[in-house]
């Protein structure tokens, strides 16, 4: 990768660096590498804001209010020159887009690339649930260890699965792996190596991510994690015991298995809990507290969290209309009031939808059933800030362009008042 190309990459810190200011330096330790490292103020900030979730330029734009710099684009080089000697470093890697289902992994490794992939299964419950956005590191057959949670790719299925490896087989030609899921009791069929995009490493939920070794130390400590759990039988899936969930905006239940739901001993702060008509009988955690919302919805209902964007584009691909949960913020800025029923057939929605017109407002609303937030108006053309974002003097000079704001915002003092928009949502 090209150091002009960092600017289409999330750089995220690598695991378990142990940082320690000292006045406007500070000393890094890596303990991958056992190594010391010195940063002067500049690229410590810069290290800091390595969160996985901010761009390039976001980072600048943070960096630039800081040191009063005049021109933005000139602290985007500066940052991406940092970046790659920060790489260099191994002090952190960068996220690629998300690889889509259809799409087999590609050949060759990039150390330091990180490749993002949603996860729509629970055979890796509690570890991972249904609708989760995995990191993944590419990692070469003989670096792979049985244990590893590996994200491979199933041709007759056209999608990725995550799964345990139980044992690595090199003197088969060619050489595979054999895999099984926490939930499951049966290995599956042996896996090709050219199938296994790589390691899950980490996971994104609510606009964050936890390391999966970190994750899976906390839930080994937990109380009875391995309490109680039956023998193998048949190819029915296997209770967990003792699992708790917290800060999520979605907890998806709806394909793991009721013994399981059953199982689940405290959830607290999570937003909505789905579950599915077959298995809705099965939620008794014993401690429930701040849980917004119980949903039972069918298995072939999509959730969407964040902030999706669905454009007009799409309806042409759509066997039906969809069925969405949609937990955040839904845009569909893009759309005319004849078209919304022509890609959405019904919508839980839980947050704010952007419509582009009244009459795609009215649209919406015949559809859609409102459990938090509203429907508000906004044009097709805006300025959308997502996130934690920072508003600079720069955007004086860029009103009247519409603004929506989504989530905390930031305004610098050089500022002065915001531009009167009612546009502005945070």
């Amino acid at each position: 990768m090209q150091l002009q190309e960092v600017q289409e990459y999330l750089p995220v810190a690598a695991e378990n660096l142990q940082v320690e200011p000292t006045g406007s330096e500070s000393v890094v330790f890596d303990p991958a590498t056992n190594a010391f490292h010195l940063l002067n103020g500049t690229a410590s900030t810069i290290l800091g804001a390595c969160n996985g979730a901010s761009s390039v330029r976001d980072i600048a734009v943070k960096l630039r209010l800081q040191d009063d710099a005049p021109d933005v684009d000139a602290v985007v080089e500066d940052v991406r020159r940092c970046l790659g000697e920060l790489r260099a470093l191994g002090l952190i890697e960068y996220i690629t887009e998300e690889m889509e289902g259809d799409a087999p992994p590609p050949s060759g490794y990039d150390k330091g690339v990180l490749t993002a992939v949603n996860i729509m299964s629970s055979s890796m419950f509690p570890i991972l649930l249904a609708g989760d956005r995995v990191l993944v590191r590419r990692t070469p057959v003989e670096d792979l260890q049985p244990g590893d949670i590996i994200i491979y790719y199933k041709p007759s299925l056209q999608r990725y699965t995550a799964h345990r490896i139980q044992s690595i087989q090199k003197d088969s030609q060619p050489p595979v792996v054999i895999t099984r899921g926490d939930q499951c009791h049966e290995v599956d069929p042996p896996v090709r190596t050219d199938c296994i995009l790589g390691t899950a490493v980490a996971v994104f939920r609510d606009g964050g991510f936890q390391w999966l070794r970190s994750l899976q130390a906390q839930l080994a400590e937990a109380p009875s994690a391995e309490a109680a759990r039956p023998e193998p039988q048949a190819c029915e899936p296997r209770p967990d015991s003792g699992a708790s969930f917290r800060d999520l905006q979605v907890l998806d239940l709806r394909q793991v298995p009721p013994e399981s739901i059953r199982a689940i001993e405290h959830v607290e702060d999570v937003g909505v809990v789905l579950l599915s008509p077959r298995t809705a009988e099965a939620w008794s955690p014993r401690t429930v507290r701040d849980v917004k919302n119980v949903v039972t919805v069918d298995d072939d209902v999509l959730v969407c969290t964040g902030q999706p964007e669905l454009l007009p584009e799409m309806i042409p691909f759509l066997e039906a209309p969809l069925r969405l949960v949609v937990v955040g913020q839904l845009f569909l800025t893009e759309f005319s009031a004849a078209q919304i029923p022509m890609v959405l057939r019904q919508a839980k929605l839980y947050g704010d939808a952007y419509v582009g017109s009244s009459q795609a407002k009215a649209a919406l609303e015949t559809v859609a059933e409102l459990f938090e937030g509203g429907i508000r108006v906004v044009p097709a053309a805006h300025r959308r800030w997502i996130g934690e974002s920072i508003l600079g003097p720069e955007y004086a000079s860029a009103a009247p362009e519409p603004l929506v704001a989504v989530g905390k915002l930031d305004k610098s003092a050089r500022l002065g008042s915001l531009p009167d928009t009612p546009w502005l949502y945070n």
